[in-house]
């Protein structure tokens, strides 16, 4: 596509977009999309022609609609200007716009579906352990999608260091153990408790790296914060 894309620049003397709407791995654009383009039209990328990777966010059965309307526009570039031509196809859509570099936009996509792969496992997990129990899987999922400040909101979203406290371990292991008893495997729920402590040992090797005299730990339980000195060994 980007060959057939730089044939068909060759020799024009116009200064095009050329927008990407497939979905591809981050660095695709511009380590093998924008130098193809470049290669096969003897073009340069700023001086021949603009760039701009715009994913799509639109469901099977409903891409009308949802292309109508949007819950964000995105748009990813490398000189920041060419997103004015790219934008005036929604000048009629009210949605928030965002405008990334490359791979950010990139990686935005599969942020999305990595997510709605994780929603569908979960509620499918909670099924079958909820019908193990008798139990109507449906009626427990309309009550955790009901609390919008907790559930279904922006909390919990920010990468960060692992979870703790006294009540996510315990009750990771508990329905675990539960799910085994009654014969089934959730590979998705069996996981969280070692992706969390994955994340532990990516932070305490961060730290071991930077060798430090000292280490502070602050707000690591439900308590007013305090500060620990201590030898790293």
């Amino acid at each position: 596509m980007a060959g057939e894309i730089g044939q068909a620049l060759r020799g024009s003397p116009r200064h095009p977009v050329v927008c990407l709407r497939s979905t591809v791995i981050p660095g695709t654009s511009e380590n093998i999309f924008i130098p193809a383009v470049e290669q096969y039209s003897g073009k340069k990328i700023g001086s021949g022609f603009s760039f701009v990777y715009h994913p799509e966010f639109l469901r099977e059965t409903s891409a009308i609609t949802d292309y109508d309307a949007p819950g964000r526009v995105v748009f990813g570039t490398l000189e920041g200007d060419e997103t004015n031509v790219v934008d005036q196809i929604y000048s009629h859509i009210s949605a928030p716009r965002f405008y990334l570099n490359i791979k950010e936009a990139e990686f935005v996509k599969y942020c999305d579906n990595v997510y709605h792969a994780l929603k569908i496992t979960f509620a499918n997990e909670i099924g079958s352990i909820s019908k193990k129990l008798n139990i109507d899987s449906h009626k427990i999922m309309d009550v955790f999608v009901a609390d919008e400040k907790l559930n279904i909101s922006k909390l919990y979203f920010k990468p960060g260091f692992s979870f703790g406290g006294s009540c996510l371990p315990k009750d990771i292991s508990a329905i675990t153990y539960l799910s085994r008893k009654l014969e089934l495997r959730n590979p998705l729920i069996e996981s969280l408790l070692i992706s969390n402590d994955n994340k532990k040992v990516e932070a305490f090797q961060s730290i071991y790296e930077l060798e430090p005299q000292g280490v502070a730990f602050l707000g690591i339980a439900f308590k007013k914060a305090v500060g620990l000195g201590g030898r790293v060994r």
